[in-house]
């Protein structure tokens, strides 16, 4: 499967948490930044505001020998635990703004924080590789 399903409604995140059985017993294999707004030549760095843009892709292994990909643009805030990447359960919901709160357990939103690994971001999406 290579489409990306998109998390835009409380049904889209129905969908993420049925698919993917919320990521129970899963662990975080690799986990990748991005800057789109960040361009090298040589020594040099430049900035292009416009087209800053933080993408984090973090990919998944589960019981059942599956990888998930999910990907979330324009990262608000974000913590992945390199300690414990071990996942029993994740959350998905959608903050006071309109935000996608992804965490690697229930979420509080009034404490987020207080997960091991979570983001903040205005899109989120996924997909089983």
């Amino acid at each position: 499967m290579n489409n990306y399903y998109s998390i835009k409604s409380p049904a889209d995140i129905d969908t993420f948490i049925e698919k993917t059985n919320a990521l129970h017993d899963g662990h975080i294999v690799a986990v990748e930044y991005r800057n789109n707004g960040i361009k090298i030549s040589g020594d040099v760095y430049e900035l292009n505001s416009e087209l800053k843009q933080l993408i984090i892709r973090v990919l998944i292994t589960s019981i059942k020998d599956a990888v998930l990909e999910m990907e979330f643009e324009n990262v608000l805030e974000w913590k992945i635990s390199q300690a414990d990447n071990d996942i029993l359960e994740a959350g998905v919901s959608f903050d006071e703004k309109g935000f996608i709160v992804w965490a690697d357990g229930a979420i509080d939103l009034n404490n987020v924080q207080g997960n091991d690994s979570y983001v903040i971001a205005k899109k989120m999406k996924w997909r089983i590789l």
